[in-house]
């Protein structure tokens, strides 16, 4: 029988701000997933700012800048930002991550970021066996600047296949960041997808730009500043995404791991109001309810959200005293994402290998000023295998 049991590793670790939290990992055991928690106590006098930015970074995700296991001394295995490591375990297990998020004056917010080494949680046949490397570290980088966030508190757990029937690990799969660009006007943008190691996933995130003059949402669709996607193998023989509208495969991912889900609790005044990215790329629907926080009647500080379909949520009251709103929201592409490609099961017989190159990535922008400016992120998921690329 197969036996999974979670270990705390590290347990309410303070975090320096603007820094790189470093720690070794186990020498020994066979994990199948390490959980890092990263929790932003109450800081009871501070509230989320307000438009400025334009866009408000009001998630502790968005303040993990690096997140990364080490082995081996300087062999990253996950090397990933706090968002993208969301983004790869939404698409591996089309659960959306347990994150609070809320005005620091009401209580702690957090974020939870979960590394699955092997096709799956629990997974007898690839898994990160500690004693096949020399050394493991766990690296967490933030950039708090100690005013309304500070003092970040760290948690570590990882879960152990204890079934000594588990026969050793075949290898573990590893996420990093491909490339970032920024899109331009009618632009194509080329990439040469290595096929050195397999590659199981290849994400696509596109963040467009903000407007100084009209910050509660974004200048284009994200769907847009990627307008047209072309994926294809052996000189372009094979092709796996031809010429395909990015609206297109952004339902096409909708149909295959389901809408996205996110909410929190922030506070809005007339004076600062509140713009945060909801973490939907592709809002369909938002429900807000709000309190007032000095007794008065609540239809004097009613709340309005800009409810437009893109990822930002601006809400503001309509008189000037301050109010909370309580909001949840519903929608497409999760963190302003695309899933590219992404093995069928079973995943170690569809992995993408070397007999497929060149792989070729081509991205177009749309013929529109407003889709300039966009920061795209190419995320790669690729396996390693214990004798070859990886361990002892």
């Amino acid at each position: 029988m197969k036996l999974l049991r979670p270990h705390n590793l590290y347990y309410r670790k303070t975090m320096t701000n603007a820094s790189t939290w470093k720690d070794d990992l186990p020498k020994a055991g066979k994990c199948t997933r390490l959980v890092v928690y990263v929790e932003q106590p109450i800081n009871s006098p501070q509230h989320q700012l307000g438009e400025t930015g334009p866009l408000v970074a009001t998630r502790v995700a968005d303040h993990i800048t690096k997140l990364e296991v080490v082995v081996d001394g300087n062999h990253p295995i996950k090397s990933v930002t706090g968002i993208e490591a969301q983004i790869f375990n939404w698409y591996a297990s089309k659960k959306m991550p347990p994150d609070m998020i809320r005005d620091l004056a009401l209580g702690r917010s957090w974020s939870i970021f979960i590394f699955d080494f092997g096709r799956y949680f629990g997974d007898p046949l690839y898994y990160l066996d500690w004693e096949k490397h020399k050394s493991a570290e766990l690296r967490v980088t933030n950039n708090v600047d100690g005013t309304i966030w500070t003092g970040l508190v760290l948690c570590v757990d990882e879960w152990l296949l204890e079934d000594p029937a588990v026969p050793p690990s075949k290898g573990v799969f590893v996420d990093r960041e491909l490339k970032e660009y920024t899109t331009v006007q009618n632009g194509e943008e080329p990439t040469e997808i290595p096929t050195t190691d397999p590659v199981r996933s290849l994400i696509l995130r596109a963040v467009p730009a903000t407007s100084a003059a009209a910050p509660y949402h974004y200048k284009r669709d994200h769907f847009l500043t990627v307008e047209t996607l072309n994926l294809s193998f052996k000189e372009e023989k094979e092709k796996i995404l031809d010429n395909m509208y990015a609206r297109e495969l952004m339902w096409a991912n909708t149909e295959r791991y389901g809408l996205a889900k996110a909410g929190g609790v922030l506070l809005a005044s007339q004076t600062g109001n509140t713009v945060q990215k909801s973490g939907i790329g592709y809002r369909r629907h938002t429900v807000v309810s709000f309190a007032d926080i000095v007794g008065t009647a609540l239809i004097t500080n009613f709340i309005g959200a800009y409810t437009y379909r893109d990822n930002p949520l601006h809400m503001t009251p309509q008189s000037a005293t301050n109010c909370y709103a309580d909001w949840i929201a519903e929608g497409d592409s999760f963190h302003d994402s695309f899933m590219l490609f992404d093995a069928e099961e079973p995943v170690e017989q569809n992995l993408l290998t070397s007999d497929k190159a060149p792989v070729r990535l081509k991205v177009k922008t749309e013929n529109n000023a407003n889709a300039a400016g966009a920061t795209v992120d190419l995320l790669l998921s690729t396996l390693e295998e214990y004798g070859k690329t990886l361990g002892k």
